[in-house]
C-alpha cells in the first residue's frame, strides 16, 4: 500500500513537459536597419557588433547572416571554459557600448536560446473590429497573460506598430513661407527620447535625468511650434498640415477565420508543468 500511494503521490506532482531540457549554449543577436541592403547591413550593424564581442570570453564559435535590412549574430559559448550567464551578461554589455550604428538602426536584441522556455499555447484576438481596436484588445489580453505566475512572456505576432502620417498642404506652408525641410526637422527634434546622465542635489543624493518628449497622440503633433517670432506669434504643424493615427503596412497578415487577428503566443516558465498553464490560460 506504501508503495501505490508513493506512487500516486509521484504521478500527481511530477512536472510535465513538451519536450525534454536541453542545454543548447547558443544566444543570437539580431539588429536592423530598414531599407539597407544585405552588404550594408554587414558593414553598418554587423561588423561593429563583431568588433565589440572579440572582448568576450567564454565564446567557442561566431557566425553571422546578413539580409535586406536584417543581420543575425549566432553566439555558440564555451560551457566548458566559463559560466554561460556571466558569458551572456558580458555580451550584453558590449553590445550595449557599441556607439556607431546609423541613426535609422534599431538597438540590436540579444537572446539566449533556452529549451525550457517555449510555446505551450496560442491565443487569437480578432473579429469585425477595426485594426486599432483590436490592437488595444490584444495589448490588454497579453498584459493579463503576463500577469499569470507560470508564464514567462507573451509574443505578439500580426501586432502591428503605431505611425502618424503627416500631409502638409503645398499651399498653406507656402502662405506661411514655411519648407518642407522645416517640417521634417521640427518632427525630429521634436519626437525624441535621449538619456541625460545624473544629476546631483545637496545631499549628495544621484537622480537619473533623462528627456521624454516622444508624440503620444495627434494633438500633440498638431500643436508643435515650427517657429516663432518675438511677439509670440507663430505657426504650427496643425496649421499647415494634417495628422492622422494609423498602424504600419504588415509584412504578413494573419487571419482567423477569415479575419484580420492578432495571435499570442505564450511561453511557459522553466519550472512551470506545461499542462497546468494551458489550463490556468482557459
Amino acid at each position: 500500500i506504501l508503495f501505490i500511494v508513493l506512487g500516486l503521490y509521484t504521478i500527481s506532482s511530477i512536472r510535465r513537459d513538451i519536450w525534454p531540457e536541453v542545454d543548447f549554449g547558443i544566444t543570437t543577436i539580431r539588429g536592423a536597419l530598414g531599407g539597407a541592403s544585405p552588404e550594408q547591413v554587414e558593414k553598418l550593424i554587423i561588423n561593429p557588433m563583431e568588433s565589440a564581442l572579440r572582448g568576450v570570453d567564454g565564446l567557442k564559435k561566431v557566425s553571422s547572416t546578413s539580409t535586406e535590412s536584417t543581420g543575425v549574430i549566432v553566439l555558440n559559448l564555451d560551457k566548458d571554459a566559463r559560466d554561460k550567464d556571466k558569458t551572456n551578461d558580458d555580451i550584453r554589455r558590449s553590445i550595449d557600448q557599441v556607439d556607431d550604428f546609423p541613426e535609422e538602426a534599431i538597438k540590436p536584441i540579444v537572446t539566449e536560446i533556452d529549451s525550457t522556455v517555449y510555446p505551450v499555447i496560442e491565443v487569437t484576438v480578432g473579429g469585425n473590429l477595426p485594426a486599432m481596436e483590436i490592437r488595444k484588445a490584444a495589448d490588454f489580453m497579453a498584459d493579463e497573460l503576463e500577469r499569470l505566475p507560470l508564464v514567462a512572456r507573451v509574443s505578439r505576432m500580426g501586432y502591428l506598430k503605431r505611425e502618424y502620417l503627416i500631409e502638409a498642404d503645398p499651399e498653406k506652408l507656402a502662405a506661411r513661407q514655411v519648407s518642407l525641410g522645416s517640417l521634417i526637422t521640427t518632427i525630429k527634434l521634436r519626437n525624441i527620447s535621449l538619456p541625460g546622465g545624473t544629476a546631483s542635489d545637496n545631499t549628495g543624493l544621484e537622480r537619473l535625468v533623462k528627456t521624454e518628449a516622444e508624440y503620444e497622440n495627434p494633438n500633440e503633433i498638431m500643436k508643435t511650434v515650427v517657429f516663432a517670432n518675438d511677439a509670440g506669434f507663430g505657426t504650427r504643424i496643425g496649421d499647415v498640415a494634417t495628422v492622422q493615427e494609423s498602424l504600419e503596412k504588415p509584412d504578413r497578415i494573419y487571419r482567423t477565420n477569415g479575419k484580420d487577428s492578432i495571435n499570442l503566443i505564450v511561453m511557459k516558465k522553466a519550472n512551470a508543468d506545461a499542462l497546468t498553464v494551458v489550463e490556468s490560460i482557459k
